[in-house]
């Protein structure tokens, strides 16, 4: 006869070592993240280099994308878009056999709506994975694809806001006293658009004078840092940001909010640059010059 207490009394036991090394694991992925993030937010190397790869994972959250990079030392000197198996597989790519159990612990949604919090997943990145070739939408000069980016970065002027200058000394300038952004329409629309993108993040620090704490000095790391992954998402040259404020804009801050402050940057780049995509046209439509299929593999 089966021993049924004795094989219940193993099953509770099994199942607590299980919990226990879960929690352990992602004990150990929480210290991993809040160590990046305090790093990225004092090395202006390191800083540059979570920029770079944020952009091309515009999706993925601050804290994911920090773990991915000190996990996987390539990202830090060729920025690389990564992916659950699950994600990849929803863009006709699937994880290389031998690659599994090989890329960046982070943490993932439950597959059960019903359940709370965050699993433990693995991100890989393209060069772990085979299958469909990539397209990414680049933004070039004098096309309707340029011309609707900048509408839609226009939009997001505070009570629309803004108005044409001509020859002003640069492309846009966001104006403390008159609340409003003024852009010069003969600029080059790639310097355009980096400068509109900084501005707009002023303007809306600023939001019509109500916010009595904003300095533009306090506020221009963020701005420039909007401005620089949307660029870099949508192949627009620009500067990167001055690095060299991290190290002193976030002195003294605890790990929480220097963990907030990355999350609001990229929730913006998000946000703007997801509606910029959404008024152009599918990913999977190649219709204009602007729009250049590409295969980040080798690059």
């Amino acid at each position: 006869m089966a021993d049924i207490r004795g094989l219940l009394a193993s099953k509770r036991a099994s199942d607590k070592q299980w919990q226990e090394q879960r929690q352990a694991e992602r004990e150990n992925i929480d210290t991993m993240r809040d160590a990046g993030i305090t790093d990225v937010t004092s090395t202006p190397a390191a800083y540059l280099s979570y920029l770079d790869l944020q952009a091309v994972n515009p999706d993925y959250s601050a804290g994911n994308v920090v773990l991915a990079m000190y996990q996987l030392p390539s990202v830090m000197d060729e920025p690389a878009q990564i992916g659950t198996a699950e994600r990849w597989q929803g863009l006709g790519r699937s994880v290389i056999p031998a690659e599994r159990g090989h890329g960046a612990k982070i943490f993932v949604r439950p597959k059960d709506p019903k359940r709370r919090g965050y699993d433990i997943g693995e991100a890989f990145t393209l060069d772990q994975t085979q299958g469909r070739t990539l397209r990414e939408l680049r933004l070039a000069e004098d096309t309707h694809q340029m011309e609707k980016a900048l509408a839609t970065l226009m939009n997001y002027a505070p009570g629309g806001s803004i108005r044409a200058v001509e020859g002003q000394e640069a492309p846009a300038v966001y104006d403390e006293r008159n609340m409003e952004i003024t852009i010069d329409p003969d600029a080059p629309e790639g310097e355009l658009f980096a400068a509109l993108a900084v501005e707009l993040v002023h303007a809306r620090a600023h939001n019509q004078g109500r916010n009595p704490y904003y300095r533009r000095e306090d506020t221009q790391l963020d701005a420039e840092s909007v401005s620089y992954l949307l660029c870099k998402r949508f192949g627009i040259d620009r500067e990167p940001p001055d690095a060299a404020q991290a190290s002193s804009a976030f002195l003294d801050w605890s790990t929480e909010d220097r963990a907030e402050a990355l999350k609001a940057v990229q929730e913006t780049a998000k946000k703007i640059g997801g509606n910029i995509e959404r008024s152009i046209e599918p990913l999977g439509r190649d219709r204009g010059r602007g729009y250049t299929p590409a295969d980040r593999r080798g690059r």
